[in-house]
């Protein structure tokens, strides 16, 4: 039952069989446990630092060199806390919208390029992540702008229509009056 003499640190030591067998099967089972614990943290880590470098990198690419962060930021600051000043007192939809919409006018107007950026940027997370918003936004968008197009259009042709009347009405005044309508007025003073 007892298993083979075994000198361990200069002692005899004697254990049964199944008494190594188990322990031997433990420690496997525990290192086996451990090697898994180490790779799935290892996993999670090298995709969390990588998705750290993805965002910083990226956070760092909608910065423009040539454009000053910390005063710009400072009025910024200032504009999102004036809306919040401003909508104090006021429902709860103000309270929420003037504050950002301060600040995001304030940085458009005091980082431009940072904010081109930062637009393009939060458009492409918007497509990836949610398409039908972007594609449902898009359209809205175009129809605004050829609605736009449409009333620059129309006002273009109104006034090309009222010059038109205006020429004609010219001709036909001066044909009957015979006066010369395109010639300028001047008056003389003191003779």
């Amino acid at each position: 039952m007892l298993g083979p003499n075994k000198i361990v640190d200069g002692i005899s030591v004697r254990s049964p069989t199944f008494t190594e067998n188990f322990f031997k099967f433990l420690r496997g089972k525990t290192l086996g446990l451990y090697n898994c614990l180490e790779d799935a943290s290892l996993g999670v880590s090298r995709k969390y630092y990588s998705t750290e470098k993805l965002v910083t990198s990226s956070l760092a690419n909608l910065r423009s060199k040539n454009e000053d962060l910390l005063p710009n930021i400072v009025y910024i600051t200032i504009a999102t806390l004036t809306g919040a000043v401003i909508a104090r007192h006021k429902n709860f939809f103000l309270r929420t919208s003037l504050p950002i919409i301060f600040g995001l006018t304030a940085f458009n107007y005091t980082l431009p390029q940072t904010f081109t950026n930062s637009t393009k940027f939060a458009y492409y997370l918007e497509k990836r992540n949610l398409p039908a918003v972007t594609s449902a936004q898009d359209s809205v968008v175009n129809g605004v702008e050829n609605l736009i197009q449409n009333i620059e259009n129309k006002s273009k042709d109104v006034q090309d229509s009222l010059n038109s009347s205006i020429d004609s009405s010219k001709k036909y005044i001066a044909s009957v009056s015979g006066l010369n309508l395109d010639e300028e007025v001047t008056t003389r003073k003191g003779n």
